[in-house]
Protein backbone atom coordinates (compact mmCIF):
# COMPACT_ATOMS: atom_id res chain seq x y z
CA UNK A 1 0.00 0.00 0.00
CA UNK A 2 1.50 3.86 -1.00
CA UNK A 3 0.36 6.79 0.79
CA UNK A 4 0.43 10.03 -0.50
CA UNK A 5 0.04 13.15 1.34
CA UNK A 6 -1.93 16.08 -0.27
CA UNK A 7 -1.71 19.49 1.15
CA UNK A 8 -4.69 22.07 0.48
CA UNK A 9 -5.57 25.50 1.81
CA UNK A 10 -7.39 24.24 5.30
CA UNK A 11 -5.30 20.75 6.13
CA UNK A 12 -3.38 18.03 4.77
CA UNK A 13 -4.96 14.72 3.57
CA UNK A 14 -3.46 11.26 3.36
CA UNK A 15 -4.68 9.15 0.26
CA UNK A 16 -4.13 5.51 -0.03
CA UNK A 17 -3.59 3.86 -3.18
CA UNK A 18 -3.60 -0.01 -3.82
CA UNK A 19 -0.52 -1.49 -5.92
CA UNK A 20 -2.76 -3.32 -8.49
CA UNK A 21 -0.57 -6.33 -9.54
CA UNK A 22 -2.40 -8.60 -12.15
CA UNK A 23 -2.81 -12.38 -11.21
CA UNK A 24 -2.23 -14.91 -13.87
CA UNK A 25 -3.25 -18.43 -14.21
CA UNK A 26 -3.71 -20.65 -16.70
CA UNK A 27 -6.24 -24.22 -17.84
CA UNK A 28 -5.24 -27.05 -19.86
CA UNK A 29 -6.79 -29.44 -22.19
CA UNK A 30 -6.48 -32.17 -24.93
CA UNK A 31 -8.25 -33.31 -27.51
CA UNK A 32 -8.18 -36.29 -29.82
CA UNK A 33 -6.05 -35.25 -33.02
CA UNK A 34 -7.81 -35.55 -36.64
CA UNK A 35 -6.15 -37.73 -38.95
CA UNK A 36 -5.06 -36.23 -41.93
CA UNK A 37 -5.70 -38.93 -45.00
CA UNK A 38 -5.33 -35.97 -47.89
CA UNK A 39 -3.60 -32.63 -48.64
CA UNK A 40 -5.16 -29.51 -49.37
CA UNK A 41 -7.86 -30.08 -46.76
CA UNK A 42 -8.59 -29.11 -43.34
CA UNK A 43 -9.15 -31.40 -40.45
CA UNK A 44 -10.69 -29.87 -37.79
CA UNK A 45 -10.49 -31.49 -34.15
CA UNK A 46 -13.22 -31.82 -31.69
CA UNK A 47 -13.58 -28.72 -29.01
CA UNK A 48 -11.54 -28.12 -26.03
CA UNK A 49 -13.37 -26.95 -22.87
CA UNK A 50 -11.84 -24.46 -20.62
CA UNK A 51 -12.03 -25.49 -17.28
CA UNK A 52 -12.82 -23.30 -13.81
CA UNK A 53 -11.49 -19.99 -13.14
CA UNK A 54 -12.19 -16.35 -11.97
CA UNK A 55 -14.81 -14.44 -13.49
CA UNK A 56 -13.20 -11.50 -15.87
CA UNK A 57 -10.23 -13.58 -17.01
CA UNK A 58 -8.25 -12.09 -20.28
CA UNK A 59 -5.85 -14.63 -22.22
CA UNK A 60 -2.49 -13.44 -22.25
CA UNK A 61 -0.74 -16.05 -24.81
CA UNK A 62 -1.61 -19.47 -25.80
CA UNK A 63 0.77 -22.59 -26.50
CA UNK A 64 0.15 -25.90 -27.74
CA UNK A 65 2.17 -29.06 -28.73
CA UNK A 66 1.51 -32.27 -30.73
CA UNK A 67 3.25 -35.08 -32.54
CA UNK A 68 2.50 -35.34 -36.31
CA UNK A 69 5.29 -36.55 -38.69
CA UNK A 70 6.90 -34.04 -41.22
CA UNK A 71 4.69 -33.49 -44.37
CA UNK A 72 6.30 -35.97 -47.09
CA UNK A 73 8.37 -34.38 -49.53
CA UNK A 74 7.28 -31.02 -51.53
CA UNK A 75 4.37 -30.62 -49.40
CA UNK A 76 4.06 -28.37 -45.85
CA UNK A 77 2.67 -29.21 -42.48
CA UNK A 78 0.51 -26.59 -40.73
CA UNK A 79 -1.44 -26.72 -38.18
CA UNK A 80 -3.25 -23.72 -35.71
CA UNK A 81 -6.00 -23.49 -33.09
CA UNK A 82 -9.00 -21.44 -33.10
CA UNK A 83 -11.63 -19.49 -30.78
CA UNK A 84 -14.80 -21.56 -31.79
CA UNK A 85 -16.68 -18.44 -31.54
CA UNK A 86 -16.78 -17.08 -35.05
CA UNK A 87 -13.59 -19.58 -35.61
CA UNK A 88 -10.96 -17.10 -34.96
CA UNK A 89 -7.70 -18.92 -35.78
CA UNK A 90 -4.25 -18.33 -34.66
CA UNK A 91 -2.05 -17.42 -37.81
CA UNK A 92 -0.69 -21.40 -39.53
CA UNK A 93 2.08 -22.61 -38.29
CA UNK A 94 4.59 -25.48 -39.77
CA UNK A 95 5.89 -26.45 -36.01
CA UNK A 96 4.26 -29.31 -34.24
CA UNK A 97 4.87 -26.99 -30.74
CA UNK A 98 4.78 -23.01 -29.94
CA UNK A 99 2.95 -20.23 -28.44
CA UNK A 100 1.43 -16.81 -29.85
CA UNK A 101 -0.46 -14.12 -28.10
CA UNK A 102 -3.05 -13.87 -31.09
CA UNK A 103 -6.10 -14.13 -28.83
CA UNK A 104 -4.48 -12.00 -26.19
CA UNK A 105 -7.19 -9.82 -24.39
CA UNK A 106 -10.19 -11.43 -25.42
CA UNK A 107 -11.83 -13.56 -22.46
CA UNK A 108 -10.21 -16.72 -21.78
CA UNK A 109 -13.47 -18.92 -21.28
CA UNK A 110 -14.62 -20.05 -24.44
CA UNK A 111 -13.70 -23.24 -25.84
CA UNK A 112 -11.07 -23.98 -28.78
CA UNK A 113 -10.42 -26.71 -31.51
CA UNK A 114 -7.23 -27.25 -33.57
CA UNK A 115 -7.37 -27.01 -37.83
CA UNK A 116 -4.24 -29.39 -39.33
CA UNK A 117 -3.36 -29.39 -42.90
CA UNK A 118 -0.88 -30.88 -45.59
CA UNK A 119 -0.24 -28.05 -48.47
CA UNK A 120 0.61 -29.25 -51.45
CA UNK A 121 0.79 -28.13 -55.39
CA UNK A 122 -2.48 -30.64 -55.84
CA UNK A 123 -4.43 -32.47 -54.03
CA UNK A 124 -3.71 -36.01 -53.37
CA UNK A 125 -4.27 -38.95 -50.78
CA UNK A 126 -1.44 -39.60 -49.12
CA UNK A 127 0.39 -43.24 -48.77
CA UNK A 128 0.26 -43.01 -45.02
CA UNK A 129 -1.98 -40.95 -42.97
CA UNK A 130 -0.61 -38.93 -40.90
CA UNK A 131 -1.28 -38.94 -37.10
CA UNK A 132 -0.33 -37.74 -33.47
CA UNK A 133 -0.98 -38.41 -30.06
CA UNK A 134 -3.70 -35.86 -28.44
CA UNK A 135 -3.38 -32.37 -29.53
CA UNK A 136 -2.22 -30.21 -26.27
CA UNK A 137 -3.12 -26.86 -25.22
CA UNK A 138 -2.51 -24.37 -23.02
CA UNK A 139 -4.30 -20.78 -22.33
CA UNK A 140 -2.37 -18.72 -20.17
CA UNK A 141 -4.84 -15.58 -18.70
CA UNK A 142 -4.71 -12.60 -16.06
CA UNK A 143 -7.29 -10.98 -14.35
Amino acid sequence: MKFFVAAFAGGVAVLASASASAQTGNWYGTVSAPVIRQTNTDYNSGNINPQAQPSGTVITSTSWYATYSGAPAGMSFKITHCRTSGSICAPLSGFNSGSTNFHAGVGSLQPFFFRVRVNSTSTQVLSSSMVSTPLQLTVNYSY
